[in-house]
């Protein structure tokens, strides 16, 4: 059986910025040009579900709704004057596509859904996304996807108890970026590196920013790519939190799932507060890296940290894991109960328990440059033959193909 299918995602704000610094005149491409160039860029899942599906023979097709200039050349090539949600129901009207997967259900998500299957009337299926942490009591608004899929088992239990069909299907790696790592890779060699976020607020980064700073504190060389959370904005989101609340105690919440600002504060399980970050790691901090650059100096790390958001409490689930095993980095790991459904301990990646085990195996590490390597290459061998994005494409495949049936009985 073969259907359509689209992919529709937003890109983090901080990486369009970068890509559109970096390409400027990409704006002046047509809508394809532009597509294909952003995704080589090769950031996050790209277009891999894509690329994956159409060798099952799935007229597969991607759309990131928050790209504007992007979004932009599509309109203006097919004399559409809409934009944001209304144009992705245009494009999707266009493809007539069967099943529809919202990567972002925190945009995407509530009323609107229903509003998409009664323009579009093609889709058959509408699939949902979950893998960060949000608030217990906007769950509500995934009811209206026909299905959820969850990067891990604990968030796929807490949607099931909330009465959502939900699948799990862990993150993945790309087997083509390979060559392109290696190839013309103009990083210097780094022994210990951290590529993430640190964001405030419940069930986000307050353990990564306690570990960074413990081993900053211990004299560790770390070399940090990311952002820092922005506190400009800190009373504004204090406010929308106290509204967001008070709307829940009333009959009015409904007015939260209308506007996609409240709908991301909504998110947050605990008032935000002021981020304090040591000066010690804005010393050893420099600039994000995304896609294909990050991929490269994560090959050119001997080691590369990983420690997963205060929302995964048993499971290791996040997509680090593979970028950097992927990549050929030895993966130093914070412990999960079921890190051994991915790698083996010890031989194919390396996991800690507190800060200070981290620090001592950060020590062993580059003591043992050897053993290092035979981690990493271990680890990258198992990436690429067990958790490959062709691999997680199939499961979906093989879930969608199941559901379709499923109507016609």
């Amino acid at each position: 059986m073969s259907y359509s299918f689209v992919k529709i995602t937003s890109y983090y704000k901080e990486f369009l910025k970068y890509y559109y610094s970096r390409y400027p005149e990409i704006r002046n491409k047509s809508y394809n040009e532009q597509l294909e160039h952003l995704m080589r860029q090769e950031f996050s899942m790209s277009d891999y579900y894509k690329q994956n599906f159409r060798t099952l023979n799935v007229d597969a097709h991607e759309i990131i709704g928050n790209a504007v200039d992007l979004q932009a050349a599509w309109a203006k090539e097919n004399n559409v004057n809409v934009i944001g949600k209304e144009l992705i129901i245009r494009q999707l009207k266009s493809i007539s596509p069967e099943v529809v997967f919202f990567q972002d259900s925190s945009i995407y998500n509530g009323s609107w859904i229903e509003y998409v299957r009664s323009k579009v009337p093609s889709i058959k299926k509408i699939i949902g996304f979950r893998c960060s942490p949000y608030s217990k009591g906007n769950a509500f608004l995934f009811k209206n996807f026909d299905f959820m899929i969850a990067c891990s088992g604990e968030i796929a239990e807490e949607l099931r108890c909330c009465g959502i069909k939900t699948y799990e299907i862990n993150h993945a790696f790309e087997t083509s970026l390979v060559p392109l790592i290696e190839n013309d890779n103009p990083w210097s060699e780094h022994d210990l590196t951290f590529i993430g976020s640190l964001f405030e607020g419940a069930g986000f980064h307050s353990k990564r920013k306690e570990l960074l700073e413990y081993l900053v504190a211990q004299g560790i060389d770390i070399k940090y790519y990311g952002n820092f959370p922005e506190q400009k904005n800190l009373l504004l989101r204090q406010i929308a939190y106290s509204f967001n609340f008070a709307l829940r105690k009333t009959k009015l919440n409904g007015i939260i799932g209308s506007f996609d600002v409240l709908r991301k504060i909504d998110n947050l399980t605990s008032m935000p507060k002021y981020f304090r970050i040591s000066e010690k790691i804005i010393k050893n901090s420099h600039p994000p890296v995304f896609g294909i650059e990050m991929y490269k100096l994560l090959n050119k790390s001997k080691i590369s940290l990983n420690i997963h958001g205060d929302i995964a409490l048993r499971d290791a689930a996040n997509l680090r894991l593979f970028e950097v095993t992927g990549s050929g980095s030895c993966l130093l790991t914070d412990w999960k109960e079921n890190i051994e459904k991915f790698f083996k301990p010890d031989e194919e990646i390396v996991c800690f328990k507190t800060p200070e085990e981290c620090a001592e195996k950060i020590k062993w590490l580059i003591e043992n440059p050897g053993k290092c390597k035979e981690i990493a290459v271990k680890g990258q061998k198992r990436t690429l033959h067990d958790h490959s994005y062709h691999q997680r494409a199939l499961l979906l495949n093989e879930i969608i193909l199941n559901e379709l049936r499923d109507l016609k009985k």
